[in-house]
């Protein structure tokens, strides 16, 4: 590993390139160098995860590349063989060269294909309104969510962090101005109490919010999605939710109210109650269930994207 690559993979001169932003090609770059000086020591795969996460994906291409990225990290930090073909996808992605992957899809779990520029374009526009994006249960220990038995990222949180990132970055390009919230307290009284302060400060006008969970059943027939909501504007962003849903998914069980379960009492009514927006906790699917559980492992881009209609539409109705 003697000097970084430049990309030999790119397309001809003559190809129109569309390079993001700079501030998002200086974070790239910065990126590969931090690779390149990194890349055998195990304890610098998570921050170096939690970077490239930090890096907003405005795009298709773009969120490809960067769920391609997170992959390499993911399965092959420190095996040198992969650290060119890592590299090179990131400087493809500066340079907006998008008609070539550095990426080996013999090597890796097949990514799922990138949703469309046209269908996020046909997403209504927001104006600046806040959305708030919380990720369910803790990374780890007390509060920690379900283990599915069956996709690569097993832990619930860290499955919906990825869909989370996806969800901020198209709610961005569509206007909005979404924020992700993280839980870190394991016990549930004082997380509540924690992120409903930290909704009101950071995000004061804040118009929506929803936790993004899946669910797990001992029964591994179960299958279906809800949406758990406590109030009346809580309810009419849940209808909004199942709506895009559905549109995507039309194939998926509603459960409960044609996908509405509103609550009183029990699990996450705490946190629907407390936080200021109106708020929805999710439940796209069953991870005990292993064909949804594989079927939406390879649908994050579509859920965050079903997520993002719900949200822009109950915003701008």
């Amino acid at each position: 590993m003697s000097e970084q690559p430049v990309n030999p993979k790119r397309g001809t001169a003559a190809e129109e390139l569309n390079p993001p932003a700079e501030s998002t090609v200086k974070r790239l770059q910065q990126l590969i160098g931090v690779a390149w000086t990194d890349w055998d020591e195990p304890e610098m795969k998570a921050p170096t995860l939690a970077f490239l996460d930090s890096i907003e994906a405005l795009n298709s291409d773009e969120q490809r590349s960067k769920a391609e990225a997170r992959q390499l990290i993911t399965q092959f930090w420190g095996n040198g063989d992969q650290l060119d073909e890592f590299s090179n996808l990131l400087a493809s992605w500066a340079e907006g060269d998008f008609h070539v992957s550095a990426f080996d899809p013999l090597s890796a779990v097949e990514t799922a294909p990138a949703v469309a520029d046209d269908a996020i374009a046909d997403l209504p526009m927001a104006n600046g309104q806040q959305v708030a994006i919380c990720i369910g249960h803790t990374a780890s220990g007390n509060g920690s969510g379900a283990q599915n038995k069956y996709a690569v990222i097993k832990d619930e949180h860290k499955w919906n962090e990825e869909v989370a990132f996806l969800l901020r970055d198209i709610l961005i390009s569509r206007g909005a101005s979404p924020k992700i919230y993280y839980r870190t307290d394991g016990g549930y009284s004082s997380f509540v109490a924690k992120q409903s302060r930290e909704i009101r400060t950071q995000q004061p006008n804040c118009k929506c919010a929803i936790e993004l969970h899946y669910n797990a059943s001992a029964n591994p027939t179960s299958h279906g999605c809800e949406f758990l909501c406590y109030s009346n504007s809580g309810e009419r962003l849940a209808r909004e939710l199942v709506n895009a849903y559905k549109g995507q998914f039309p194939e998926m069980r509603l459960r409960r109210d044609n996908g509405v379960y509103r609550i009183s009492s029990g699990n996450g009514v705490g946190w629907l109650k407390s936080v200021p927006p109106p708020a929805v906790i999710v439940e796209p699917f069953f991870s005990s269930n292993e064909q949804e559980m594989l079927f939406f492992d390879g649908k994050k881009q579509e859920l965050a994207m079903a997520y993002a209609k719900g949200m822009l539409n109950f915003v701008n109705s």
